[in-house]
């Protein structure tokens, strides 16, 4: 019933009832049906009630085995205090409201509170404030206050507070209950798990145990929540309207209640914060802990939080009223108790920071007042003044009687004073006695304690002692049977031993002086030498120019290598050790800024040292690098900016590259310049060739540096990374490296060869056998992941990709003065070929011409029908240049379709043909054309007899497509009805047949010696 009266009426219609029903109506009506205001504080609003219930047990568990009894368990938490706060209805929340600047209302204290679960010690409470110095302490003296005074930044309980006062206050606080109660001092500190509760004070007392209640337990279990701070609000506030009642008496209007509250200030605040928490009685201390403890507080029937706060509630009311509070009700009072769980808005935060620091400066400004004393003479003169007094009094007081116990009264203090003079010698001297018993069992217990520091001592096994040691240290006859004579003289011999070792220690170390002395001697004649030398090397300058000995460019060299990345210094040293053994026309050089590279290896032993230094585990930086982690993972996706830089430190190149000069007999060159990419620990290559003669343009360059080193090694076009990791690091930051090559370079897979770098590949590799063994021994370092600096293999690469740059160069100049006179040729007689070879392999007459030789892209190159074998078989890719060769011999028309490799000659050139025969009439599917493309792609080496005419394979296939088909032409005339249209092309050539019958192949194959013409 009261639940849904509860969500139609207050939930529901809020706004109906409050136009409705007044205040006072409104109160009557909750407290009729038993309704109460109830803010969730804290964690009270996603409390674990499953934790909570396991957590008692635990509890109980620990204080059976650890023998805790109530007067030992303690409970401290913290609070909020609007310490001048007064119900939002008075005309003084109202005047306050309408008032600039920051209002005394907000001005916010944290109390900390705590008591043991026997409410037999209730702890000195803890105000915090923001303020170091307020006006209102001037002149007094903060330890005398009630509480210990603690100020931080924002008016908050922070780590380091609470450190501190557990180990100077709340410690010495605990020891001496303890020995008052007679038991033994270990206590059980139970706290929640605020941010101001490190966890480190659980290791700042060896007598005090720190037990944190599980999360999001803290509004079930925790006893301070369970009434007592809602009963300490309770009273201060009481209390305060006490104070305004009493400083009003004469006149409760408003005028001076509003002078009053004007004057109230923080001295007065602690006055009745230390007033309020003394009036929490013992039965509501010990009463909480039912919850957290139930097997030992079970039988309690004193306070009770839900019965006693109410009637708090309605006393602060009825006190209200009599300071023309009429306006106030039950419900503001509630409220104003529940608004002290609500946290200050950052404007409210911000302003209680500058009025914290406006008022410690001016502290700063204005010299601390003395703090208020009471002279000893002053204090004498009261004392005689009461004893003057109280003579007058028994002189001249009519009622005898009354006098007379006045001087009695007086008499009794004296003698008590006496008595408790004597009490206390005598307990100053049992606590003396005391002392020394503790003394006594602390000494005693040290000494069974106690252990020889010679058992640390790693002593020489007994048998062998008894055959090192000599006769008089052994003793045998007297050691054997007794151990501790035994233990004696293996001691006496390790002593014996370490005075040897020692004397040998004292030699060595004067030998080492003496031998560090001559090598700073010989440093000395070294360093005297260095000028001298540099002298001479100066000297000799001009004899090095005129002789060409570059010495010093040379030793130049040698400093510069030193800052090399690995990679390139194992390049350079191949390089440089191949050309001086075997190829005088290599040139290695290293370029760059050297600045930069020695920057950057200071910066690189910087971050290698900060990586091997122990870090600091101090619960501040861990909270730094928690949030830090925390800001990391919301900025999960980059800018434009972020992404720029991080594309040019990820494509970044070393400082200093290296420079191979390869140069030829014929006075050619090919520059290859090689760089480290860091991030990446990969190699590239940029190429440049310089030639002696200048030759002419062709459409397609196949001299240039980007063309020159392209699949140097099969597959290899340097167009992705061969190191597998750089898939993902380039794949973060969505980069192609494709699109950067013309700034970074090629990264060839020979160039990472070359460098001695090895890196796991893609594809999985069987080895066995002495293959296997070879590789896991081959000499190297390892750099990374996946990556290896294999020396063995850069000095077994280098001639081999110096041979096969050389032969490029010699393939490519041959290939473009092939392609310069192609592209200009119009008949098959313009096509340069030796005279000696056109002997050799062909007819004297051919009929057929060479109209046209241009370059094709790969797309003109799928469209064609007769290249589709081989494309799938993957013979012709991307990576060939591509050309058309247009031939005629009257109106038959044949087009070749040529795929050079790019390791032209080695690779010899693919010819895909398309014959027409007039325009309307196509045999690009002809048995005999297929016949015609095996006879120049498969019959090519009859053309070639050594390596130069190699240089020369394409244009003499071009030639024999030409004779080709004048032998197509006449032979498919000849099979042709002799009126038809297809018998035009009389037969120049001799056709020899072997036998008789049809001839189902056309005569292809060329016999120079005969001069005739054959099948296969």
């Amino acid at each position: 019933m009261q639940q849904r009266l509860k969500q139609a009426v207050l939930l529901e219609k809020p706004r109906e009832l409050a136009k409705v029903a007044s205040s006072g109506w409104f109160s009557g009506f909750k407290n009729r049906y038993a309704f109460h205001n109830v803010k969730l504080c804290g964690e009270a609003a996603s409390a674990d009630e499953a934790s909570a219930r396991a957590f008692p047990p635990t509890v109980k568990k620990l204080i059976q085995e650890e023998g805790y009894t109530l007067d030992q368990i303690f409970n401290l938490d913290e609070t909020g205090l609007y310490w001048k706060c007064m119900p939002t209805r008075t005309y003084i929340s109202k005047n306050e409201a309408h008032a600039p600047g920051f209002k005394a209302a907000k001005d916010r204290v944290t109390v900390l509170l705590g008591a043991n679960a026997s409410g037999d010690l209730k702890l000195k409470p803890v105000l915090v404030y923001h303020s170091v110095n307020p006006r209102a302490l001037k002149g007094y003296i903060k330890s005398t206050l009630g509480i210990h005074f603690r100020s931080s930044k924002k008016g908050w309980m922070t780590g380091q507070i609470f450190s501190d006062l557990l180990v100077d206050v709340f410690e010495n606080v605990f020891k001496k209950y303890c020995k008052k109660k007679n038991i033994d001092f270990k206590i059980l500190l139970i706290l929640d798990n605020a941010p101001s509760h490190p966890p480190t004070v659980a290791e700042l007392s060896d007598n005090i145990k720190v037990l944190f209640l599980p999360p999001n337990t803290t509004s079930l279990l925790q006893p301070m929540d369970q009434g007592v701070i809602a009963a300490f609000k309770a009273y201060y506030l009481r209390r305060t309207f006490k104070k305004l009642i009493e400083a009003t008496e004469e006149g409760n209007d408003k005028a001076s209640v509003l002078q009053f509250w004007k004057k109230f200030n923080m001295k007065h605040a602690i006055d009745i914060i230390v007033e309020a928490w003394v009036e929490v009685s013992k039965d509501c201390l010990s009463g909480v802990w039912r919850k957290l403890l139930p097997n030992l507080i079970h039988d309690f029937t004193g306070f009770d939080a839900s019965e006693e706060l109410p009637k708090i509630t309605e006393n602060c009311v009825s006190l209200a009223k009599q300071v023309s509070f009429a306006e106030v009700e039950s419900a503001d009072v509630e409220e104003l108790l529940e608004s002290h769980c609500e946290d200050l808005s950052t404007e409210d935060l911000q302003q209680l920071v500058d009025s914290g620091k406006i008022e410690d400066a001016e502290d700063e400004e204005v010299q601390d007042a003395k703090p208020r004393e009471l002279p000893t003479s002053v204090l004498s003169s009261i004392l005689r003044e009461v004893d003057t007094q109280l003579q007058r009094l028994e002189d001249n007081d009519y009622n005898a009687e009354r006098s007379r116990i006045a001087v009695r009264v007086r008499d009794s203090r004296e003698k008590t004073a006496e008595a408790r003079q004597s009490v206390d010698g005598v307990t100053l001297q049992l606590q003396n006695l005391l002392y020394e018993v503790a003394h006594l069992k602390k000494e005693v217990r040290r000494c069974l304690d106690f252990q020889s520091a010679d058992q640390e001592i790693d002593l020489v096994p007994v048998e062998q002692f008894y055959v090192e040691a000599p006769e008089y240290i052994s003793r045998p006859a007297d050691t054997v049977e007794d151990p501790h004579e035994q233990r004696l003289a293996r001691l006496q011999w390790e002593l014996e031993q370490r005075r040897d070792q020692t004397q040998l220690f004292d030699k060595l170390t004067q030998e080492k002086e003496a031998v560090a002395e001559t090598i700073n001697e010989q440093e000395r004649k070294l360093a005297s030498l260095a000028p001298r030398i540099n002298a001479i090397l100066e000297a000799t300058r001009p004899l090095q120019d005129a002789l060409d000995l570059p010495i010093d460019a040379k030793r130049e060299q040698q400093r510069i290598v030193q800052l090399l990345p690995s990679p390139l210094y194992t390049l350079w040293v191949q390089a440089s050790a191949y050309g001086e053994a075997f190829d005088p026309f290599i040139k290695v050089e290293v370029f760059g800024d050297v600045d930069a590279a020695k920057k950057l290896i200071v910066k690189e032993e910087d971050t290698r040292t900060e990586n091997l230094s122990e870090s600091d585990n101090d619960q501040d930086q861990q909270e730094e690098n928690l949030s830090r982690k925390k800001r990391n993972r919301k900025s999960q996706k980059l800018d434009a900016e972020d992404l720029d830089d991080g594309v040019k430190q990820m494509l970044g190149l070393h400082p200093l590259f290296v420079k191979i000069n390869v140069n030829t007999k014929e006075g050619n060159s090919v520059v290859i310049t090689f760089y480290y990419m860091q991030t990446l620990r990969i190699v590239t290559a940029k190429c440049s060739v310089h030639l002696q003669e200048k030759t002419k343009c062709a459409l397609t360059d196949v001299i240039s540096g980007d063309t020159l080193l392209n699949c140097l090694v099969p597959d290899d076009d340097g167009q992705t990374s061969p190191n597998p990791a750089n898939f993902f690091q380039l794949n973060r930051l969505r980069i192609n490296l494709s699109d950067h090559l013309s700034a970074t370079g090629r990264p060839y897979k020979w160039a990472q060869s070359l460098s001695g770098l090895s890196f796991s590949s893609s594809k999985q590799t069987h080895v066995s056998g002495e293959d296997s063994q070879d590789t896991s021994t081959g000499a190297g370092s390892s750099l990374g992941d996946g990556e290896m600096v294999v020396w063995q293999d850069s000095a077994e690469q280098m001639p081999h990709t110096i041979q096969a740059i050389r032969r490029r160069l010699q393939a490519r100049l041959a290939l473009h003065a092939q392609l310069v006179n192609l592209e200009t040729a119009n008949s098959t007689s313009s096509i340069a070929i030796p005279a000696e070879l056109l002997r050799q392999h062909f007819p004297g007459k051919v009929c057929s011409e060479l109209k046209s030789w241009r370059p094709v892209t790969w797309a003109d190159y799928e469209a064609s029908s007769s290249t589709q074998l081989l494309r799938e078989i993957q013979v012709v890719t991307p990576q060939h240049l591509l050309f058309m060769a247009l031939f005629d011999r009257k109106h038959v028309r044949l087009e070749a379709l040529v795929a050079v490799s790019p390791d032209h000659p080695i690779k010899v050139p693919v010819v895909a043909l398309s014959l027409y025969w007039e325009d309307h009439f196509q045999t690009a599917n002809s048995p005999q054309l297929r016949l015609m493309e095996k006879e120049v792609n498969v019959h090519w080496d009859e053309l070639v007899s050594s390596r130069s005419d190699r240089l020369h394979l394409l244009p003499l296939i071009l030639y024999r497509l030409a004779v080709c088909l004048d032998v197509y032409t006449e032979a498919y005339s000849a099979h042709a009805d002799a009126r038809g249209p297809d018998a035009q092309f009389h037969k120049e050539k001799i056709f020899f047949r072997p036998a008789r019958g049809p001839d189902r192949a056309f005569p292809f194959k060329y016999h120079p010696k005969l001069g005739v013409f054959s099948q296969r």
